[in-house]
């Protein structure tokens, strides 16, 4: 059986290689997916974080959010692998961390008033587990967050239930609804 790191890496190869126009019109299936459902549609406020090159783009997800005015809130990191969301405003600092844009400054956004949670990840399951990229801030935040979990996943980021299975640990939390191309 390969390791938790070793599959995490074949993923991550897999979505690098993953080419632009195959990637756009994924994409946007997934954006569409999204935006039509309830959980969207009910949201007042989103959390979502500022994509890596090789994730599904956030910019639109966020671009969109605010256009409906929505309150956008993205993730900063904390000590003992913790982490909360600020608010994004014209006016808010970044700082690149773990290859990852995160707020220097800014209003922080209550756990329970966030509304819809987009939690991104290197390969899911249907059976809404997913495999993260290996720190653990998501699923501790996750553990006490009651209200919505979408993942968004690429063809290439597809596991099976039975591999995933094999990797799952008791602090793994499962996502409600995860939107697939």
């Amino acid at each position: 059986m390969a390791s938790k790191t070793e599959i995490r890496e074949k993923y991550i190869g897999r979505m690098m290689k993953f080419t632009a126009p195959d990637r756009t019109v994924n994409q946007e299936k997934l954006y569409q997916q999204l935006f039509r459902s309830s959980e969207w549609q009910n949201a007042a406020t989103i959390g979502v974080t500022l994509s890596s090159p090789m994730e599904v783009d956030t910019a639109p997800i966020i671009k969109q959010a605010q256009k409906e005015g929505k309150i956008v809130g993205i993730p900063r990191t904390l000590p003992q692998r913790q982490m909360e969301f600020v608010k994004l405003t014209a006016d808010l600092q970044f700082i690149s961390k773990f290859h990852i844009d995160e707020p220097v400054d800014g209003q922080v956004i209550s756990k329970s008033t966030i509304d819809l949670m987009i939690v991104p990840g290197v390969a899911f399951a249907n059976n809404g587990y997913r495999l993260g990229f290996g720190g653990g801030y998501y699923d501790r935040y996750l553990a006490e967050f009651e209200n919505d979990t979408i993942s968004l996943c690429l063809n290439v980021q597809q596991i099976s239930d039975d591999q995933i299975h094999e990797l799952i640990d008791l602090f793994d939390i499962k996502i409600k609804k995860i939107f697939r191309t």
